[in-house]
């Protein structure tokens, strides 16, 4: 359990670096605005995980999610072809 929440959360994380680069790159002010969106979401559910991580009283590991990693790579690839 712990481990899988850990990936979670380092994917939301990535995600909440990843979110502005993709909006300003946006050329779609409507995808630009999903974008905006769904980071408020995602900073929504780090808060939620924090919450649970403090309830539960556990530590969560210091990993990297290595799907979301490829995701943003290709993201950035996206963007600066």
């Amino acid at each position: 359990f712990i481990h899988e929440l850990s990936d979670i959360y380092s994917a939301e994380k990535q995600l909440t670096k990843a979110l502005p680069r993709l909006a300003r790159a946006a050329s779609n002010p409507d995808l630009a605005a999903a974008f905006e969106t769904h980071l408020e979401e995602t900073r929504g559910q780090i808060e939620r995980i924090d919450q649970v991580v403090e309830l539960l009283g556990i530590r969560l590991k210091r990993i990297k999610c290595a799907a979301m990693e490829g995701l943003v790579e290709e993201g950035k690839e996206a963007i600066d072809s």
